[in-house]
């Protein structure tokens, strides 16, 4: 006797595994905040959580564009004032900030620097305070080095000028930055003694 035994039909299924959601739970910056000069520019740093969430992506805007504006975390100063700089995450709508304040000097860009005299006249063991004003004045780096044509006559250390003897020297007051100079001629007599009465 024949034994037919059916064919059995073995269907392969293929499936494909999706990777679970991680949503956003926060949102924190680098630094919460920055000082720049204007001009200047920094890179902000926006770091969600958890380290494995899905979409980290954040929009980036400025409470004061006017003052520093941001692109992809990238602050430049732009004016003289303050601005708050925001992260904010498109899952959740999580937000960080950092507080920019601009400095209204310039980082560089100095054209020339003065005295506030040309000429001055003391007697031996006096002192006198020179003053180096940058240009631009807001201009940073504005004062630098300070030397003496005749330390013997006079030396000068910070601007301020101390009469050693007589005879003449020439003070000069130099910008770090770009190397300007200025001048001033200082002219130390002796000290005359009055006689007790």
């Amino acid at each position: 006797m024949k034994r037919c035994f059916p064919l059995l039909a073995l269907a392969l299924f293929s499936c494909s595994v999706t990777a679970p959601t991680v949503g956003v739970t926060g949102i924190t910056l680098n630094t919460q905040s920055v000082t720049l000069v204007t001009g200047r520019a920094c890179t902000l740093t926006a770091i969600a959580a958890p380290a494995d969430a899905t979409d980290t992506a954040v929009t980036w805007t400025s409470s004061d564009a006017a003052v520093a504006s941001v692109a992809s975390g990238v602050v430049t100063a732009l004016a003289a004032g303050t601005a708050t700089v925001t992260a904010a995450t498109e899952d959740g709508g999580f937000i960080a900030s950092c507080v920019v304040t601009v400095t209204g000097a310039v980082a560089s860009g100095v054209t020339g620097v003065s005295l506030g005299r040309s000429t001055v006249t003391v007697v031996v063991g006096d002192a006198y305070a020179l003053s180096a004003t940058g240009a631009p004045a807001h201009a940073a780096d504005g004062t630098g080095a300070w030397a003496s044509t005749d330390a013997e006559v006079a030396t000068v250390a910070d601007g301020v000028v101390t009469a050693r003897g007589t005879g003449t020297a020439t003070i000069i007051a130099t910008t770090r930055d770009g190397g300007f100079t200025a001048t001033c001629t200082v002219t130390v007599q002796p000290l005359i003694e009055t006689p007790d009465a």
